[in-house]
């Protein structure tokens, strides 16, 4: 342990090998060359604090789920490697609120930078069922994506006739709609006018990404909050 007063640790060259369901046993690995942990310092008490940064991540293939190792495998890429992640949360015992900041790397592809704030976290087990239940009370979520090179990987398998911005705007916003209303079910089909505003709104962004643009932003627009989710 680096500092024991800061409860921070410093781990070297990781070998993890999760055992997941589904998966085959040692079917996933994932290296590390660096990881610090930061935890609670003894002297802070009043909430739950932690930071974990890992450098030169890689995470082999047989950690994905069949569909995203083909479409891994389609983009060229034989491992998802990951130079830097970060994450930041702290959970206020008191209240059960939670803000959480997670950023990372993905080589050659894309950044991500995600933010959450939460008035109320609820994380328990279903003594009935033995299944977990979760209660959120979410005041702001943010998801920013920054291109590193992702779009001209994905311009290479999409065929030419659907890379114009036109063409894109019309699959995505169309597909996004379609998506909407298969959640709805068959009891509400029809889509609300939030739902279809986003469904456009993602047909812009696709135009924008053809026409150039390098970032794609996603938020909440909570206005009564916070919302609740379970």
């Amino acid at each position: 342990m680096d500092d024991p007063l800061a409860t921070r640790l410093t781990l070297l060259d990781l070998d993890i090998r999760p055992h997941l369901p589904g998966f085959a046993p040692d079917a996933c690995t994932i290296t590390a060359a660096r990881a610090t942990v930061a935890g609670q310092p003894l002297d802070r008490l009043d909430a739950s604090r932690l930071h974990l940064a890992l450098d030169q991540v890689n995470v082999g293939m047989g950690c994905l789920p069949p569909e995203a190792r083909g479409v891994t495998y389609g983009l060229g890429l034989q491992s998802v490697a990951l130079p830097r992640v970060d994450l930041n949360v702290e959970y206020d015992y008191a209240s059960g609120g939670l803000v959480a900041d997670i950023s990372a790397d993905l080589d050659q592809v894309a950044a991500f930078a995600i933010n959450m704030d939460a008035d109320y976290v609820s994380f328990r087990l279903d003594p009935e069922t033995e299944e977990p239940r979760m209660a959120l009370d979410l005041n702001s979520a943010h998801l920013t994506i920054d291109d590193r090179g992702g779009w001209a990987i994905a311009q290479r398998v999409m065929p030419p006739d659907i890379r114009t911005p036109e063409t894109l705007q019309q699959i995505v916003a169309g597909a996004v709609a379609g998506a909407l209303s298969d959640e709805n079910g068959v009891d509400a089909p029809q889509l609300s006018e939030d739902q279809q505003r986003f469904a456009a709104e993602a047909g812009a962004l696709a135009a924008s990404m053809a026409n150039g643009a390098r970032r794609i932003v996603l938020a909440t627009n909570i206005t009564n909050g916070p919302f609740r989710l379970d």
